[in-house]
């Protein structure tokens, strides 16, 4: 098969489960063609361990930003670093399953690729000694990925960006996204599940390390987290309730508008449309979308 995949992982103060995760994806059943890899700066040693580990695998391209810029902007220089057809973004501290590239590149060369398309999977959590904690994340957090549509994801994303592969055609639209916005898989599926194409694979492609310095929210969204939430809105705590949301999908409507069809252009007006409502309002909008998502 051809393995023109590129990898984009972004590193800062990483270096405890770097190495791991590396040989991870050095022993793919596919392995890469180049692995892009962008130090955000680090202050522990998680550049030199790169280093070291580059000077017997010339597939690693490794550069180091001068300043920390976070990582949404270190995720766009390294797609935008990448030379082939199909990216592979990528945490420091999780562990792909031996077949995850292969995987994910068979289903993805089945959508259309003259559409921003993206293969996205499940995940299987561990802690920070590799022991499993939970063999389903969508479970865990109770994803109806199977029903989830674009207007579900305007409140919230279920595309966990280190399953992502996706195609040239996603990969230039990456580079148009604002700097600005809730998260860069978050983006991505906004575009997926509008403008472009998706596959949602419910297989665990990648052990999904939790621990207090992950970037990724990997909360479990418990009844009592959500009566809490629920508490703080109608007590006033929360009246900026889903704010971010609003504004990034004001810029994602201001890039997309002449792209969307009449379905998802009505969605999104209908949600701009919140940022005229109080937070108690908005919260039973959001509950009325799940209610019909799970009928």
């Amino acid at each position: 098969m051809d393995r023109n995949v590129s990898v984009a992982m972004a590193t800062y103060n990483g270096s405890r489960y770097i190495e791991e995760q590396l040989f991870s994806i050095l022993n793919q059943s596919l392995p890469p063609k180049e692995i892009i890899i962008i130090d955000d700066n680090s202050t522990d040693d998680t550049f030199d361990i790169l280093k070291k580990i580059q000077e017997s695998h010339p597939t690693i391209v490794l550069y180091k930003n001068d300043t920390n810029i976070g990582p949404i902007k270190t995720f766009k220089k390294a797609v935008a670093s990448s030379k082939f057809d199909f990216v592979a973004l990528c945490d420091q501290d999780d562990v792909w399953k031996s077949n995850k590239i292969e995987i994910c590149l068979n289903q993805l060369k089945q959508l259309d690729q003259n559409l921003p398309s993206i293969v996205f999977t499940d995940l299987q959590m561990i802690d920070s000694n590799g022991s499993v904690l939970q063999n389903s994340f969508w479970e865990y957090q109770n994803y109806n990925v199977s029903k989830t549509k674009f207007k579900h994801l305007l409140f919230g994303n279920i595309v966990t960006g280190c399953t992502v592969l996706m195609n040239s055609s996603m990969k230039r639209e990456i580079l148009k996204m604002p700097n600005d916005v809730i998260m860069h898989d978050y983006w991505i599926a906004l575009i997926a599940f509008s403008i472009g194409s998706f596959k949602a694979i419910g297989t665990s492609t990648i052990n999904f390390r939790v621990h207090r310095e992950s970037v990724t929210d990997k909360s479990k969204r418990t009844i009592l987290v959500r009566i809490k939430l629920l508490l703080d809105i109608f007590t006033g705590s929360q009246n900026n309730y889903k704010n971010q949301n609003i504004l990034q999908a004001e810029s994602f409507f201001n890039i997309y508008k002449e792209r969307l069809n009449q379905e998802n252009s009505n969605d999104i007006r209908k949600f701009l449309a919140l940022k005229n409502k109080n937070a108690i309002l908005r919260k039973i909008y959001v509950g009325y979308l799940k209610f019909l998502s799970k009928s």
